[in-house]
C-alpha cells in the first residue's frame, strides 16, 4: 500500500496503515500506525451500525475508538465530560459508550483496549463516509447539554486547509497538547490533523508548563496546542529551569489578554497563533498575537461580511452548507484589506441603570489591573438585576484581599473602573475565587458561576451556621530544625467543601494557605501573620480525603516555603500549591 506523509482525512483507512510511529506514550514508548489501526479494526466489529459516544482520557485510546467509529459506526457523539449525571442526560442519544474508564452507569459500555491481532484485508481499504455525523455536546450551562453536530467532510475540509498552510513549516514535528480532544479544536489539532500529516502526537494531556518543559527537554521540534487559560497562567516561567520553545503555539476558545499574550510571546520565543471560530463555524480567522495585534486575518475558503447590526457573517467550506450565510453575534470592524477587529458580543450588551454596558469592555478593563488574573461578568437576580463580577486574583490581589477583605477589594476595583466610565455602570456584586470555573476547553461554566453566587447568598443569610469542622486530619509529622513534613487528609465533611463546588468539592486555595500559615507559626514559633505571600502557585485541585504532604522549609528567620504535594495511583508526584510565607515585620 503506497503512502505519503500527507493524507486526506477520508483516506485514513485506505492509505494510512503503515509502521510509522504515531503516538508517544509515557516514558517515550511509541505506538505505530499499524498497531493503532489493528486495535481499531478489532473494536469496529463490536460497534457496527451503532451510535457511539466516545470519552477517553488517553489520546491513543480516543484515536482507536474514533478510527473504529469512522469505519463502521452509524454516528459519533463526543461528550464534553464523563461525569455520570452529564452522560445520563444524553444517554438516549447513543447505543454504546466507548471509554477507558470503568463506569457504574446503566449504559452499555465498552472499555477501549489495544488488541493488535486484527488481520487486515481488502475490505478495510475504504473511504470514510463523508456524511458521517459527529456531535459535540456542550457542558450545559442550563438544562440539557446542547448538541452541535458536524459532518465528516467538514472536518476533512478543515484538516486539508491547515495542512496546506503549514505542511512545509512543520515537517514531522511532534504534537503536544494542553487541551482536551473532546472539543472540536482539540480533536482537529491534536489528533486528526497529525494523523493525516504523519506527525506523532502525545498520548497524555499536559496540565501545566512544567510537564511540557520536561516532555520536550530532548530539544526535538514540537508543536504546542494550548488555550487562553494556560497562556494566561505563566508564573511557572519564573523558574529558570522551565523552557518551552515550540515551533508554533496554537490557541483557541477565546482571546488572550494583551498582557499575557506579550508575556507568552517572550517565554515561548514567538507570538501565539490564535484561532477565531466556533464549533458551529469551524475556523474563521487567525492572528499572531504579540499583545499589540488586534487584527484577524480570514482563513482560506472563508468569505466574510457584516449584517445590519454590525455582526460578522460568513460563508465557509467548513460549514455544512458552504453556500449558506451564517450569522454570528460578534461585532466587528473591517479594515480596507478585508481583515477585521473584534468589538465584543452583541448578546453581551446589558442595561445597567438605564445605560448600555458592554460586559466584554468591563472584563477587558479589569484584566488590565494588576490585581486581576481572570474575570467574568454577568447580570444576576430577577427582581432587582445587578451587574456582578467573579474575579480570580493575581498574587498581588490575593495579598490585598488578605489584608483588606472582600468588601474593600471590590470597592477598590469599582473605583478603578470609575476612571473609565460612569461609576453606576460598574459591578455591584463582587466574588473572589481561587480558580475561575472553566471547562477543559477553557470556557466559563455559567451554571457554576450561578452556583457560586447562590452559595454565597446562603452563607451570607442570617441563618448561616458558624464553620465548626475546619481542621485537617494529621497522619504523621516529621520535624527537623529547618524543615517539616506533615502527612494529612482533608476530610470530606469539612465545612470548607460546602458549595465549593456543588457537584465536585474542592479544597479552597485560601484554606491551603491558612493551613500552611497555621502549621508554620506553630512549628517555627512565629507570632505574627504573613505580611506577604511570594511565588504563590495553585497547580492541581485537592479533593476530599486525598492524602497530601505539606512540606515546610525555613528560607530565612521569617520566610517559610510551603508545598502541598501528593502521589496518584501510578505513584507519580502531583504538586497542588506552593508559595513562600513572608512574616517580615518591616515591609
Amino acid at each position: 500500500m503506497s503512502y505519503s506523509n500527507q493524507l486526506n482525512l477520508n483516506e485514513l483507512w485506505c492509505r494510512g496503515i503503515n509502521d510509522r510511529p504515531v503516538v508517544t506514550g509515557r516514558n517515550g514508548q511509541m505506538t505505530t500506525r499499524r498497531e493503532l489501526f489493528s486495535a481499531a479494526g478489532s473494536l469496529s466489529s463490536k460497534i457496527s451500525g451503532k451510535k457511539v459516544a466516545i470519552f477517553c482520557k488517553s489520546s491513543k485510546l480516543e484515536t482507536i475508538a474514533l478510527l473504529a467509529a469512522f469505519k463502521t459506526a452509524a454516528a459519533i457523539i463526543l461528550p464534553s465530560t464523563n461525569q455520570p449525571e452529564a452522560l445520563n442526560e444524553i444517554k438516549t442519544e447513543f447505543d454504546v459508550l466507548l471509554t477507558d474508564e470503568a463506569t457504574v452507569l446503566d449504559i452499555e459500555t465498552i472499555i477501549v483496549g489495544e488488541d493488535r491481532d486484527y488481520t487486515f484485508d481488502k475490505s478495510d481499504e475504504i473511504l470514510i463516509d463523508p456524511n458521517l455525523k459527529i456531535s459535540f455536546f456542550t457542558s450545559g450551562s442550563t438544562g440539557k447539554p446542547k448538541e452541535i453536530y458536524k459532518r465528516f467532510y467538514q472536518l476533512d475540509n478543515e484538516v486539508r486547509a491547515w495542512e496546506k498552510m503549514y505542511s512545509s513549516e512543520f515537517g514531522s514535528a511532534e504534537v503536544h497538547s494542553m487541551v482536551s480532544h473532546q472539543h472540536v479544536y482539540g480533536l482537529l489539532f491534536r489528533l486528526l490533523w497529525p494523523l493525516c500529516a504523519g506527525r506523532p502526537f502525545r498520548d497524555e494531556t499536559a496540565t501545566n508548563w512544567d510537564e511540557i518543559s520536561t516532555a520536550t527537554k530532548d530539544g526535538n521540534p514540537f508543536i504546542l496546542v494550548s488555550s487562553p487559560t494556560h497562556l494566561s497562567r505563566l508564573t511557572a516561567f519564573e523558574d529558570s529551569a522551565i523552557s518551552v520553545t515550540p515551533l508554533i503555539t496554537f490557541s483557541s476558545g477565546g482571546s488572550i489578554p494583551d498582557e499575557f499574550a506579550s508575556q507568552a510571546a517572550g517565554h515561548l520565543t514567538r507570538p501565539v497563533l490564535e484561532i477565531y471560530g466556533s464549533t458551529e463555524t469551524g475556523g474563521i480567522a487567525k492572528r499572531h498575537n504579540t499583545g499589540q495585534n488586534d487584527i484577524w486575518v480570514p482563513l482560506p475558503n472563508v468569505e466574510l461580511s457584516q449584517n445590519e447590526k454590525g455582526c460578522l457573517q460568513l460563508k465557509s467550506q467548513f460549514l455544512e452548507n458552504s453556500d449558506e450565510l451564517f450569522e454570528t453575534e460578534d461585532l466587528v470592524s473591517f479594515t480596507q484589506n478585508g481583515s477585521f477587529t473584534l468589538l465584543g458580543r452583541a448578546d453581551r450588551i446589558v442595561k445597567v441603570e438605564g445605560k448600555r454596558v458592554s460586559l466584554p469592555r468591563i472584563e477587558e478593563l479589569l484584566r488590565k489591573h494588576k490585581f486581576v488574573q481572570d474575570v467574568t461578568t454577568k447580570m444576576i437576580g430577577e427582581e432587582r438585576p445587578q451587574l456582578a463580577a467573579v474575579i480570580e486574583l493575581s498574587q498581588l490581589g490575593v495579598t490585598y484581599l488578605t489584608e483588606n477583605g472582600s468588601f474593600r477589594t471590590g470597592r477598590f476595583l469599582r473605583k478603578y473602573l470609575g476612571q473609565f466610565d460612569d461609576a453606576v455602570t460598574g459591578p455591584r456584586r463582587w466574588l473572589f475565587v481561587d480558580l475561575m470555573p472553566r471547562n477543559p476547553q477553557g470556557k466559563i461554566v455559567t451554571r457554576e458561576i450561578d452556583d457560586l453566587f447562590n452559595s454565597k447568598d446562603k452563607a451570607d443569610s442570617p441563618e448561616r451556621q458558624k464553620f465548626e469542622r475546619t481542621e485537617f486530619r494529621e497522619i504523621t509529622r516529621n520535624v527537623s530544625e529547618d524543615k517539616a513534613e506533615i502527612i494529612l487528609t482533608a476530610p470530606a465533611d469539612l465545612d470548607y467543601f460546602k458549595g465549593h463546588f456543588t457537584d465536585n468539592p474542592l479544597l479552597p486555595g485560601v484554606v491551603q494557605v491558612h493551613w500552611a500559615t497555621q502549621v508554620s507559626s506553630e512549628i517555627f514559633s512565629l507570632k505574627t501573620q504573613p505580611k506577604k505571600i511570594e511565588k504563590l502557585k495553585f497547580k492541581t485541585f485537592i479533593f476530599p480525603d486525598t492524602k497530601v504532604g505539606l512540606f515546610l522549609e525555613r528560607k530565612s528567620d521569617r520566610r517559610i516555603s510551603f508545598l502541598f504535594q501528593s502521589k496518584n495511583a501510578l505513584g507519580e508526584v502531583i504538586d497542588h500549591s506552593s508559595g513562600i510565607l513572608n512574616f517580615e515585620e518591616d515591609m
